[in-house]
């Protein structure tokens, strides 16, 4: 009896390919997300020390103009951070859909792989059943060949 070969081989290995692809970009926005979030928090840091910054001006009743460009500085820094927290929502929906992707992918490869290994143990025990006709019939012939000996 011929090796088992699994004939939807190609297919599992192209969905495994497609799986491992999709962990890889998975694994980059994962990190991409990271950087943003480092960042979102940077800017929030910032803001927050212009912020007192600008409370110890009042304060000190320092000029307006240094008082304004500061202002114009948290209005800038305010826009960033907002500019960040969208970046961050789209990538967030990004990982969600690429995890979706992924999980899809997976179930895939493993209906597959649940299939190959059914093939597998059907393959096997067509090989066990094979091999008992072998031989039974070898037992059967050895029986005659003897029982013929006998009565010759």
């Amino acid at each position: 009896m011929r090796r088992f070969q699994f004939k939807l081989q190609t297919v599992l290995d192209v969905k495994k390919k497609r799986e491992e692809v999709l962990q890889a970009e998975l694994a980059q926005l994962r990190e991409l997300y990271q950087q943003q979030q480092e960042s979102l928090a940077h800017l929030e840091e910032k803001h927050l020390f212009y912020q007192a910054q600008l409370q110890n001006q009042r304060e000190d009743q320092l000029e307006i103009k240094s008082i304004l460009a500061h202002l114009e500085y948290l209005k800038f820094i305010a826009g960033q951070i907002s500019q960040q927290e969208e970046e961050l929502s789209r990538l967030t929906e990004a990982l969600e859909g690429k995890r979706a992707s992924l999980v899809e992918a997976s179930q895939e490869c493993q209906l597959l792989e649940g299939l190959k290994e059914r093939e597998r143990v059907g393959h096997l025990l067509e090989y066990r059943r094979e091999e008992q006709r072998f031989l039974d019939e070898v037992a059967q012939l050895s029986f005659v060949r003897k029982e013929a000996g006998l009565l010759s």
